[in-house]
């Protein structure tokens, strides 16, 4: 089962206004997908030792829609948008304490050959548990 991530907004996490900065909104839903993936017995440690293949990030873009600040609680949702031939797109909202979404995530990630780099189908297995994550997890 997939659950939320759930966390705070630390000082680090800010900028000079106080407010979550953009590159943190994307580092926490990295964090997110992190966690899914274990969950999913993928963990990202053992992707990369076990060096058969990756999935590194090549699009991210983000929607902010209600600020946040140091020491806010949130809720991070996440499921597969699009799962592709050859990358699966995942939408995470960080969610207030408040029920409202502030922040809207999407981060692609293609597979890539641990042997050239070069980007390949998405592993059966990973593919098969992408397609198991409900749209409410």
């Amino acid at each position: 089962m997939i659950t939320p991530y759930a966390t705070v907004i630390h000082l680090a996490d800010t900028d000079a206004a106080g407010r979550l900065y953009f590159a943190s909104a994307g580092r926490i839903a990295h964090e997110a997908f992190e966690k899914i993936m274990a969950d999913l017995g993928f963990p990202i440690g053992a992707m990369i030792r076990d060096g058969a293949y990756g999935l590194p990030v090549v699009h991210a873009d983000l929607d902010f829609h209600l600020p946040l600040n140091v020491g806010d609680a949130i809720t991070v949702r996440s499921r597969p948008d699009v799962i592709g031939e050859k990358s699966v797109t995942f939408r995470h909202d960080i969610i207030r304490a408040d029920g409202a979404t502030a922040v809207s995530v999407g981060i692609t990630h293609v597979a890539v050959s641990g042997a050239d780099g070069c980007a390949m189908p998405l592993p059966l297995p990973l593919r098969q548990a992408f397609e198991r994550i409900t749209p409410d997890a």
